[in-house]
């Protein structure tokens, strides 16, 4: 497992956790009809606390409002106190291991959850527990395993889908996944930092984009109080600043890879392009910068 206590705060009670099945609010995005979705397969997130995405999650008939986590690739995961109600049995202790691969704590595992996501509704499953008490709990991506996803902040959306696209898709760029044979489901793929190829994942947990020490110390980054200023991060035709990337190492998250995760790229760059990842064919599907080649670039500001 990987680190996945990321910070936050719980969202919302049985009275207010809103259904992802609302009518969607507002004009339907452009990238609904390019990339095949039907009405059945929209869902509405928001943005909560640290800019993350939440969902509406219900448990053994208890709702939640959860981040989505895309780098937790635990599983389901709530607090001990949220745990307890839902009448779910211990089934065995695990090591967490944050990303630089130390134990931090050892935690319980419980069975026999019924969880409806997402318009499914999946049973015996298991439940991780969890240990920060601003936050109720995190969902990772296991459920959407074999599918593929779009994820956009601004316009409160999400859609899931199992059909197949075509190769290519009009004003759509494509950027293949890095397979990790560790941690399925773990969003790995190439960029750029100031020119360095490197490889990057995408993390819906994080608030704001990490960096490897040794890259920064390599790279001669500027360095201020709360990390190291990126002033060129490139992701396919997007370029991005990054006032301050925290310090932080992701080798250990899978030692098996043919390049280590160098950068990590949190909800201050994720929340600002629609982010398609498609499991199906292996690749992350972004539409095209219409600024790519201009020298107007987007600014990382979250906390």
């Amino acid at each position: 497992a990987i680190e996945w206590a990321k910070g936050g705060a719980r969202q919302g009670s049985a009275a207010t956790v809103a259904s992802d099945r609302d009518p969607v609010v507002g004009a339907v995005p452009e990238w609904v009809t390019k990339l095949g979705y039907e009405e059945g397969e929209l869902f509405n997130i928001h943005t909560g606390p640290f800019g993350f995405p939440f969902v509406r999650v219900v448990i053994n008939g208890a709702p939640f409002d959860l981040p989505f986590d895309t780098g937790n690739m635990v599983g389901i995961a709530l607090r001990p106190d949220e745990i307890e109600p839902l009448g779910l049995e211990l089934a065995e202790t695990w090591d967490r291991l944050s990303s630089d691969g130390r134990v931090v704590g050892t935690f319980g595992s419980y069975s026999g959850a019924t969880v409806e996501v997402w318009g499914e509704i999946w049973r015996n499953q298991q439940v991780f527990e969890f240990d920060d008490p601003d936050l109720a709990g995190l969902l990772g991506p296991q459920f959407l395993l074999g599918k593929r996803y779009t994820l956009d902040y601004e316009s409160s959306l999400m859609a899931i889908s199992g059909s197949r696209l075509a190769a290519e898709i009009a004003g759509m760029e494509t950027i293949p996944l890095v397979e990790s044979a560790r941690n399925p489901g773990l969003i790995l793929f190439y960029g750029s930092v100031h020119g360095r190829r490197v490889l990057i994942q995408a993390d819906t947990g994080k608030s704001r984009c990490t960096i490897d020490p040794e890259l920064a110390r390599e790279l001669g980054l500027r360095e201020n109080e709360r990390g190291f200023q990126v002033d060129d991060l490139r992701i396919g035709s997007h370029t991005f600043e990054v006032p301050s990337a925290k310090v932080v190492e992701l080798r250990a998250i899978d030692h098996s890879l043919e390049d280590p995760i160098l950068l990590g790229i949190g909800s201050d760059i994720l929340s600002q392009v629609p982010m398609t990842v498609d499991y199906i064919a292996g690749r992350l599907l972004l539409p095209r910068s219409a600024m790519h080649g201009e020298g107007d670039r987007p600014i990382a500001q979250r906390p």
